[in-house]
């Protein structure tokens, strides 16, 4: 997980290394919801394929149904999100709580 972030940040883009350490995490441990803050961030300045995609969008509804507490990170990856991803999340999160994603959309940034 720290790799993802770490490569990301260094190659300033969603490298293939990038994305194939964030699906590692997803692989190593999916169901610790205490990876999903981190995991969303490092999710939100990537470009993903299909596979992460699925990946992201099972996290993001179980920590909507399961895990409510969790939303702000869910926020604020949208919030930080490059444009292609910020289309997906609101795709994904008008799927699970079409309410929530309004909320996501009207609310102040790094609120």
């Amino acid at each position: 997980m720290v790799l993802a972030g770490a490569q990301q940040l260094h190659d300033g883009k969603s490298s293939d290394t990038a994305v194939a350490e964030l699906k590692q995490s997803f692989y190593t441990g999916p169901n610790e919801f205490a990876l999903s803050p981190l995991r969303l961030t490092v999710a939100a300045g990537m470009t993903w394929d299909e596979e992460l995609t699925q990946m992201l969008k099972t996290e993001i509804t179980q920590v909507i149904l399961k895990r409510p507490d969790l939303k702000d990170a869910i926020a604020t990856a949208y919030q930080i999100a490059i444009p292609g991803t910020q289309k997906t999340l609101a795709a994904i999160l008008n799927d699970a709580d079409p309410n929530f994603l309004a909320s996501v959309k009207t609310r102040p940034i790094g609120r």
